[in-house]
């Protein structure tokens, strides 16, 4: 039991308090007064927060009486959030305190009329903030630097969004409660049906046709059904999915125990697996991965359901070194190439299995991060791996609109082993720092198209001239998604999501004609997906290049 006191010692009413690490809290009465229920003979720490008046916590054993949480401001943060250059109402604020404790903030109350909340009581140093409207799904984050006694002003620009909404059905017409619901080709809050099948999928741009999935554990989409954000009575018929059996192996024919189809996980000590799978055009695709091993793809026919054995072998490796500038070796660093993950080890080595190997002499990426720290490498199979970490470099973007014209007062976002979020200056610029790896980049200066980058570098450019070569892509019919990866690759599995894993461009919605600029000249493999298959054509850019798909 105690006391909630504002910073000059006043009673502080309707004031959160918590038990650290557990799901017990109370709230202050108008006297300031609480209450909690903790195990005697516990220690445990109490902490209490308002974003309007502060933050304090206590260390106490139960049973205590009379303890006192005066809150204090500490950093605060005045937020400010807009949506297309309007402030915008009823956002709701969330902190997180990165590295230290990792303690979240939750605001006490959404953003008002004029799109502002201020947020008292925050942890000095580095600090997450995101702004969720919970109507549509929009939600936009970055990283700032909070000092003590001081108020630090933050934008977050948040991209125009809609929902659709609808029911998922069984041929009889009966609704399907708990099914999965989603969109092939661009990212959106999934949503789960309820008693009734109805859904509300959110957080979809604005703007273009989405094709929609459903799909429980035994059910999938009948026939394709496709919506814009904004649309309701939208009617998802499922059906039953046909169940397949096999058996996954290693190369001397001994059942592996562990093993993905189509990226489900199973466990299994005799390697057989029963699992639903939609075939597609005529044709079932599955693809089996496990653990050291190869990724394999085959392909049969949809009537055939005994797959028998399927047989992987042995992933090729990348070994390597996780190291510090100064050469001090870093265990226990993740260490990343796409899909495949490992950990080096207490000697800072590490041995990496790579289940989709690129073409011969086509380097890998290898990503490794550890706390506040990372680095990466390209490096091609037979030659060892040596990943620096270093903290957060400096990056400058430069934004150009679709007129070609520096983009003022727009938002930029950089999402990959952290997100960060800038406005535009009137030059058109922004920057900050960064930790190195792989990220997607927009801009609301143009809204459908997505740059895939490698960092560090000095400077980004998005929608100018870096490099001087430009790709115009015909195309005979629209696609739901067209991209440019740097070098040959291959084709995209059915269940990934679109665009490169490294540099490139991507474009959602083209009708007939697409423009990619800023290209390096060099080999570039063109990407459109129609209807969830791939078109893929690998074209030398030398300089202004054209092609027809």
């Amino acid at each position: 039991m105690g006391l909630v006191l504002t910073p000059d010692g006043r009673p502080a009413p309707g004031v959160t308090v918590v038990v650290a690490t557990t799901a017990a809290e109370s709230r202050s009465d108008a006297e300031g007064a609480f209450q909690l229920d903790v195990e005697e003979g516990r220690t445990v720490r109490l902490e209490a927060h308002h974003s309007d008046i502060g933050f304090a916590s206590a260390q106490v054993r139960a049973p205590a009486v009379g303890v006192t949480l005066q809150l204090q401001p500490r950093a605060g943060l005045e937020i400010r959030v807009l949506a297309e250059g309007r402030p915008l109402p009823e956002a709701a604020i969330t902190v997180q305190q990165r590295g230290g404790e990792g303690a979240f903030f939750h605001a006490d109350r959404t953003t008002g009329t004029t799109g502002i909340l201020r947020f008292l009581g925050l942890p000095t140093g580095t600090l997450s903030v995101e702004a969720l409207l919970p109507m549509t799904g929009a939600r936009a984050s970055l990283v700032v630097e909070t000092r003590e006694a001081e108020v630090t002003p933050v934008t977050l620009l948040l991209p125009a969004v809609g929902v659709v909404r609808g029911t998922v059905v069984t041929r009889a017409g009966a609704p399907v409660a708990g099914a999965f619901v989603g969109v092939e080709e661009a990212e959106g809050l999934p949503a789960q049906t309820g008693e009734d099948g109805s859904f509300e999928l959110k957080g979809l741009p604005t703007g273009r046709e989405f094709r929609l999935i459903a799909r429980t554990p035994e059910l999938s989409l009948d026939v394709p059904v496709s919506a814009r954000a904004g649309q309701t009575g939208v009617r998802l018929v499922v059906r039953d999915r046909a169940l397949y059996r096999g058996r996954v192996v290693g190369p001397s024919g001994a059942p592996l125990p562990a093993f993905s189809i189509d990226g489900r996980a199973f466990k299994a000590e005799d390697g057989r697996f029963a699992t639903p799978l939609d075939a597609r055009d005529g044709q079932l695709e599955v693809r089996v991965a496990a653990p050291g091993m190869l990724t394999r793809t085959i392909r049969v026919g949809p009537t055939l359901s005994e797959l028998g054995d399927i047989g992987l072998q042995p992933a090729p490796r990348i070994d390597g070194m996780v190291r510090l500038a100064g050469g001090q070796p870093v265990p226990g660093a993740v260490v990343t190439a796409g899909p495949d993950t490992t950990r080096s080890g207490p000697n800072g080595a590490f041995a990496l299995p790579i289940g989709e190997p690129p073409a011969a002499g086509t380097p890998v990426f290898v990503h490794a991060a550890q706390g506040d720290l990372a680095g990466s490498a390209e490096v091609t199979f037979g030659t060892s791996a040596e990943i620096v970490l270093a903290a957060e470099a400096p990056v400058r973007v430069r934004v150009f609109g679709a007129d070609g014209r520096p983009a003022r007062g727009r938002g930029v976002q950089l999402a990959g082993p952290r997100t960060y979020a800038w406005t535009t200056d009137a030059d058109g610029t922004a920057g900050g720092r960064t930790l190195a790896g792989d990220y997607r980049v927009s801009t609301d200066a143009q809204p459908s198209r997505v740059w895939f980058v490698r960092l560090p570098t000095s400077e980004l450019v998005l929608g100018g001239p870096v490099g001087s070569a430009t790709l115009e892509v015909s195309l005979d019919a629209p696609v739901e998604a067209l991209w440019v990866e740097k070098g040959a690759v291959g084709a995209p599995a059915p269940s990934e999501r679109p665009g490169p894993h490294g540099e490139g461009q991507l474009l959602f919605g083209v009708k007939r004609v697409a423009r990619f600029e800023g290209l390096s000249p060099g080999t570039w493999t063109v990407v459109a997906v129609r209807r969830g298959k791939a078109v893929l054509r690998t074209v030398q850019v030398p300089g202004a290049t054209r092609l027809a798909l």
